[in-house]
């Protein structure tokens, strides 16, 4: 099996209109990760912007911030364009 990427947007995505991100949610990004995937926040909100511990807490291999300029992998910097 080849490994995969997958982005998932925040706002209406990831949570709804009252910030709240359903158990199903979490556990398919659990699962999707147990199976050897990677899983990104990918949202045109700046990264400063992206600090919310209930997203980071589940558990993404990076995050595409501001539209594509600011890419972390790792909790490592591997992109910013200002």
């Amino acid at each position: 099996m080849s490994r995969k990427a997958v982005f998932f947007d925040i706002d209406g995505t990831l949570w709804d209109e009252h910030f709240v991100i359903p158990e199903s949610t979490k556990e398919a990004i659990r699962m999707l990760r147990e199976n050897g995937h990677l899983a990104f926040l990918c949202s045109g909100r700046t990264r400063a912007f992206i600090q919310d511990e209930r997203l980071l807490a589940l558990g993404f291999d990076g995050i595409v911030a501001g539209c594509g300029t600011w890419i972390e992998m790792d909790g490592k910097t591997l992109f910013y364009k200002n």
